[in-house]
């Protein structure tokens, strides 16, 4: 709380404003022999229910969420870090995609930022199964610096990784697809449109 130790930390959900506009809210619970509960939320679970706005109350604007009072992933530390413009390449040796992004410590003391990587599936990914949300985390990695250092986080997006950070789950098919359009790749610190920067797009 002083400062005497360097700490950092992020947020692992969104910090609501109001309970009736989380997602827990929307299970309905039915008595009887046996107790059933509705996720009829589906894939919008967490940060994913106020970017979808479910609730038709939590429409963003200028790139913040007025329901959360944190966003998903957001973190503090005892400095600043400015973040650069990234970039997306992909290997066709191995088949996975990387995104690049420049980090700064723009403070006075050394600390850590966890930059984190969203995708935003095309519209085709709908007709498959459940409804996708806007856009969804599939990976991040933490870089430490010292004051005024700069250095830059480079994350592997593999298709074929377990978490799937491409593909849909095909409710007929019974397996993992990719589907076909455009895939927007995004970077940052948090979840919210604000603090996320375009890195490229894939088109498959």
């Amino acid at each position: 709380m002083i400062g005497a130790q360097r700490g950092i930390g992020q947020f692992v959900g969104a910090n609501h404003l109001q309970v009736e506009e989380t997602s827990g809210k929307q299970g309905q619970e039915k008595t009887g022999k046996t107790q059933t509960v509705a996720y009829s939320e589906q894939l919008n679970i967490g940060y994913r229910w106020y970017d979808a706005n479910v609730s038709g109350t939590c429409a963003e604007k200028s790139g913040r969420n007025p329901c959360i009072a944190f966003p998903f992933g957001h973190g503090l530390s005892y400095t600043t870090f400015a973040l650069g413009q990234p970039t997306l390449s992909f290997n066709a040796v191995v088949g996975t995609w990387q995104v690049k992004m420049p980090v700064r410590n723009s403070g006075k003391r050394a600390g850590g930022e966890v930059v984190q990587v969203y995708v935003s599936l095309p519209a085709s990914a709908n007709a498959v199964g459940a409804v996708q949300p806007p856009k969804r985390l599939v990976a991040f990695q933490k870089i430490e610096l010292q004051p005024g250092a700069a250095g830059e986080v480079a994350i592997s997006l593999d298709p074929k990784a377990t978490n799937h950070p491409l593909s849909v789950w095909d409710e007929k098919a019974h397996q993992w697809v990719m589907p076909a359009g455009r895939y927007t790749i995004w970077a940052g610190r948090s979840s919210a449109a604000a603090d996320l920067v375009r890195a490229g797009f894939i088109d498959r």
